[in-house]
C-alpha cells in the first residue's frame, strides 16, 4: 500500500551503472527506504486497526473524503458530477460492508482505508490509451501515489471524518 507517511519515504529513483559497488550501495539504500516504509506503514496499521468507527462515522469519513461539487446554475451535466460521487461513494461502502477480504477488520479505521483501496486500486474505472492497455493503467495506480487514499489515510488518522 503505497500511502504519504510521516517519516517515510515512499519513492524512490535507482541509478543505471555499470559500476558493481555503485548499484550495491543503491540496493542498500533502497532496502533501507523500503525497510522504513514498511516499519511506519505496520505502526499507522496497527493504530487505525484498533480504533473502531461505526456506521455513521464510516458514512461522515465517505462524505468528506468525496464531497458533493458545488452547485452551480450553469452547470450543463444534468447532475452526472453528483451521480458520479454518489456511485464512489457506493463503491467504497460497498466494499467496507460485504468485501470478504475486509471481514477481519470491518468496522475500524484501517478496514475504511482499505476500501478505499480495494476501490482505487481494483474498481476505479481506468483508461486504455494509445501509449498503454488497461493492465498497465491499474499497474500504474498500485504503484504510484493516489490521491485518494492519500485523503483517505489524512482523514482517518486526523480525526478529520467529523466524529
Amino acid at each position: 500500500m503505497l500511502l504519504p507517511l510521516d517519516g517515510a519515504q515512499r519513492t524512490w529513483k535507482a541509478r543505471h551503472t555499470a559500476n558493481i559497488e555503485a548499484k550495491l550501495a543503491d540496493a542498500r539504500r533502497t532496502l533501507g527506504i523500503a525497510w522504513r516504509y514498511y516499519d511506519e506503514l505496520e505502526e499507522v496499521g496497527g493504530r487505525l486497526i484498533g480504533e473502531r468507527l461505526d456506521a455513521a462515522a464510516f458514512e461522515r469519513f465517505l462524505v468528506r473524503l468525496v464531497p458533493l461539487p458545488e452547485a452551480r446554475p450553469d452547470a450543463t451535466d444534468g447532475g452526472r458530477a453528483v451521480r458520479n460521487v454518489e456511485r464512489v461513494r457506493e463503491a467504497i461502502g460497498t466494499a467496507y460492508r460485504v468485501a470478504p477480504d475486509l471481514e477481519n477488520v470491518r468496522g475500524t479505521r484501517w478496514g475504511a482505508l482499505q476500501a478505499v483501496a480495494a476501490y482505487v486500486d481494483y474498481t476505479q474505472p481506468t483508461r486504455q490509451t494509445a501509449g498503454r492497455t488497461h493492465a498497465e493503467a491499474r499497474f500504474e495506480r498500485a504503484t504510484e501515489p493516489q490521491p485518494l487514499k492519500d485523503r483517505a489515510l489524512a482523514l482517518l488518522t486526523e480525526g478529520g471524518e467529523a466524529r
